[in-house]
């Protein structure tokens, strides 16, 4: 499943909801000197150096690692929908940092990272609770947080479910917009001797 937030409730519930641990380390940030920007597209880069380390850090499978090109497309592609927000320290170092979407009505949690650095301080619950605020001060009604890698039950749905107690089933559109595009991205997998498993999906990505 996935852990989602309703943001028709009131501020003082949504704090209340949070897991004990996720609240003490909040605080602490808060009192540490923590801050938390958003939009600050001058850091876009740092971000994505961030987001890159990270998935090092926790030998993340190859699914989640994208080049370049990818991250150039996200904001021409996704417009005013796509918003960065970023957790500084008291030294002015980018700690943590992340991307997310609003549309229709729901926030979404896309990708993010944590400094090596400041993993220790688990800067990145300051950033989803404070995205948990602005989302709601948006006018949205839920935020997405996503569940464990690949839909899983494993420790990142443990750390997400910290931030609410709702659950959905994790369920996928699987679409394919560009036809042309795709079967070339497919071709070249293939042309390297890379043969996709039956079912998987983006078969160039597999």
């Amino acid at each position: 499943g996935v852990a989602y937030v309703d943001l028709n409730k009131p501020e003082e519930r949504l704090w209340d909801e949070l897991r004990r641990g996720h609240k003490r380390s909040i605080r602490k940030l808060k009192d540490a000197g923590y801050t938390v920007e958003i939009d600050q597209w001058e850091q876009f880069q740092k971000y994505v150096t961030i987001y890159e380390q990270t998935m090092e850090d926790v030998d993340a499978n190859q699914y989640y690692r994208f080049a370049s090109d990818f991250f150039e497309g996200l904001l021409p592609l996704c417009g005013s929908a796509l918003h960065m927000f970023c957790v500084v320290s008291s030294r002015g170092d980018l700690a943590a940092a992340g991307l997310y979407s609003s549309l229709g009505g729901i926030s979404h949690g896309f990708l993010s990272g944590t400094s090596s650095t400041y993993r220790q301080c688990a800067p990145a619950k300051l950033m989803h609770y404070h995205v948990m605020l602005w989302a709601k001060e948006q006018g949205n009604a839920v935020l997405h947080l996503g569940g464990g890698v690949g839909g899983a039950s494993d420790s990142l749905l443990h750390y997400k479910a910290g931030f609410s107690p709702l659950r959905a089933r994790y369920k996928t559109l699987r679409l394919v917009t560009d036809p042309t595009r795709y079967e070339s991205f497919v071709a070249r997998r293939l042309a390297a001797g890379l043969k996709p498993p039956e079912g998987f999906f983006p078969r160039y990505r597999a």
